[in-house]
């Protein structure tokens, strides 16, 4: 997974043997992670597993509990529970998770994500910054997660590269709600901002990789994270990841997740 570790994680550490053969395809996708914890990219995350595992998958590319990451979580539809379980330790924590964590509502009807968990004495997001969106239209969404990258990079200069950390939770409701040209219009405006500042960002879109929506979607991203359930009897886990590039047409195996 592109987490704080890659690519070291996928080739396996010390006492493990990565899955992946030592060959050319390979090493360019090596060099292509790199390429992206650097330079700031965007990943489109698909799939039909369980929204868990959706969950998990996010969770990893938000950053490792000790690693100092600015987490800014865009909600349409993604449960506030799901919210709690992809941050961080807050005993391993480099700094408070009120003070690198901004939640952007967008969901409808609108609801408060942070009081939601609050609520259910999830004490996880008390403080967090919690920015709900009254513009219903596509374009609020848009202003406010730009401005917000922006304010982050700047209160937080100099920025190190895949410092900034954004999760867009997810995609379904505008693809619902817009014609696909407004969708990647929004998508292409959103990426410039994000790898002008070398962030990472994820996009979930709950499709099968093969769906024409994500088909369709596909060129805007730097990379696109097909994620799957496995019977974990057998495999000793229970889902897998694989990796498509659509700008080089690789696409690799699967791993476990």
């Amino acid at each position: 997974m592109i987490g704080d570790n890659f690519p070291e994680a996928l080739r396996g550490g010390d006492d493990t043997q990565s899955d992946y053969p030592a060959d050319e395809d390979f090493q360019q996708f090596l060099t292509l992670l790199q390429q992206l914890k650097v330079g700031g990219c965007n990943l489109l995350v698909v799939g039909d597993p369980a929204r868990s595992v959706f969950t998990r998958c996010s969770e990893y590319l938000f950053g490792d509990d000790d690693a100092l990451r600015q987490r800014i979580f865009a909600v349409t539809d993604a449960p506030p529970e799901s919210i709690v379980d992809r941050l961080p330790d807050p005993t391993a924590a480099p700094r408070p998770i009120s003070d690198t964590t901004t939640v952007l509502n967008h969901a409808g009807p609108p609801r408060s994500v942070t009081a939601a968990t609050n609520l259910n004495t999830e004490p996880a997001l008390t403080g967090v910054t919690e920015v709900q969106i009254a513009d219903p239209q596509l374009q609020g969404l848009q202003s406010n997660l730009i401005e917000t990258i922006e304010t982050t990079a700047w209160e937080n200069n100099p920025i190190r590269p895949s410092e900034i950390r954004v999760g867009l939770d997810s995609l379904t409701p505008l693809i619902d709600h817009y014609p696909i040209s407004v969708v990647k219009q929004f998508l292409q405006t959103t990426s410039t901002t994000v790898t002008q500042h070398d962030a990472m960002a994820h996009y979930i879109l709950m499709k099968p990789y093969d769906h024409n929506l994500v088909q369709e979607l596909s060129s805007e991203f730097d990379a696109v994270i097909e994620l799957r359930s496995v019977d974990p009897e057998p495999n000793g886990y229970e889902a897998e990841q694989r990796w498509h590039v659509p700008s080089t047409g690789l696409t690799m195996d699967w791993l476990p997740l």
